[in-house]
């Protein structure tokens, strides 16, 4: 280990965003080298602290034999500086093989410049990346993100659930791994669920996302487009896409706070297409007739596909969900 892994390595365990596994080499440190007491102290003496116990590994693992000759097993300082030698480089060796292949591990971390982020709370937890992008990582989720990103893209890797707020950058798009599925942004916000079953779900709040295999096995179908309100799961055993719409369609950024629903004798073909442009849905009649029934009613207040459920019953029409469409059935109006 060098003197800016283990500088970082500590500043980590100051600001307790250590694993548990750095928590623990590094008490072993501390205990080992008879500074215990010293770890409790101010945040502005850690610098001087950090020296000395820099110092101390350096001495404990290189000390030299002393010039006095006298058997090795009577000399207690040489009995002690190996014991801790020992002890030193066997917590070392059981630390890093024990991480090795693991994400986290510690030169994922440091020597390639990765860090790791795991929400172990109950609550969602925020985290600002370097670009300004927020990202909302739900309970059990885990946020991998280089210190700094690449002049060519930004990229993370996610396991779990997160809501992503992506900073716009149209020089530099914003990729997330996810299982075996790959998002790509330039700025928008969107959610995605990538735990450990067989699908990865993404949802989008605004702007436009690309989703696609990260190896794709069909290059002819590997992907689709999304926009507001619309969502696709990856089935990861069939390898396919899956799109439709999010289960609570929310007002498009543009329309918030301008739009009312309250109808007064209007024509179901101008509700059909106000409700369109506010929630970024295509909406089909089956029966162009459909379009010249009247409604009077107000709708503010409920959500998409409560307003869906009053018209139908209002005007004795069904609608279903095909993909990101809705298709309404009915006998219509005759002018």
């Amino acid at each position: 280990m060098n003197k800016q892994a283990f500088r970082q390595l500590l500043k980590r365990y100051l600001e307790n965003t250590a694993t548990e596994k750095e928590k623990q080499l590094v008490d072993f440190w501390f205990e080992s080298l008879d500074l215990e007491q010293e770890k409790n102290a101010k945040q502005s003496d850690w610098e001087l602290l950090e020296n000395r116990l820099w110092d101390k590994i350096q001495l404990t693992t290189n000390e030299a034999l002393p010039l006095k000759v006298i058997p090795l097993w009577q000399n207690k300082k040489f009995q002690t500086s190996i014991a801790a030698s020992i002890l030193f480089l066997v917590g070392c060796f059981i630390y890093f093989f024990n991480s090795q292949s693991a994400n986290d591990s510690f030169f994922a971390q440091h020597a390639e410049g990765n860090r790791i982020e795991e929400n172990t709370s109950e609550k969602i937890r925020q985290i600002r990346l370097e670009d300004g992008t927020l990202v909302k990582l739900y309970p059990k989720a885990k946020l991998t993100y280089p210190a700094h990103f690449s002049a060519e893209k930004r990229e993370v890797s996610l396991v779990g659930n997160a809501f992503f707020e992506v900073a716009h950058n149209a020089q530099k798009p914003f990729f997330v791994l996810a299982n075996e599925v790959v998002t790509k942004v330039l700025g928008t916000s969107f959610y995605i669920k990538a735990g450990k079953n067989a699908k990865v779900e993404v949802e989008v709040k605004t702007g436009k996302v690309s989703v696609s295999e990260r190896k794709p096995t069909d290059i002819k179908n590997n992907g689709v487009i999304l926009t507001p309100n619309q969502k696709v799961v990856y089935y990861t055993d069939d390898k396919h896409f899956v799109t439709g719409l999010v289960d609570k369609p929310e007002l498009l950024a543009s329309e918030k706070n301008l739009v009312s629903f309250d109808f007064k004798d209007t024509e179901l073909k101008e509700v059909i297409e106000k409700l369109e442009k506010s929630y970024g849905i295509d909406i089909i009649l089956e029966n162009e007739n459909i379009g010249n029934c009247n409604l009077t009613g107000n709708l503010d207040g409920m959500s998409m596909f409560e307003q869906m459920d009053v018209l139908s019953h209002s005007l004795g029409t069904t609608y279903q969900i095909k993909g990101t469409t809705i298709l309404i059935s009915g006998t219509g109006c005759e002018k």
